[in-house]
């Protein structure tokens, strides 16, 4: 069980990546086309979530975010 979990746990940010690189936040106009839409990741990255541990969205999701505004230049 615990390896299982250290499998799903380092894989865990390659998968999310991939999921938010074909989001229209990341692709812009292609996505319509060839990604997924940002509501449709967002449960994708729920799923995992879930998967990894079914407690964890519970467990945090009364925790502030640090909220960080990207500078553009």
């Amino acid at each position: 069980m615990a390896e299982e979990y250290a499998v799903k746990l380092a894989r865990f940010p390659d998968r999310v990546a991939a999921i938010v690189g074909k989001t229209f936040t990341v692709m812009g106009a292609d996505a319509l086309e060839r990604g997924i839409a940002d509501d449709q990741a967002l449960g994708m990255i729920r799923d995992l979530l879930n998967e990894l541990d079914p407690t964890l969205i519970d467990r945090n999701k009364k925790k502030r975010l640090a909220t960080r505004i990207a500078r553009v230049v």
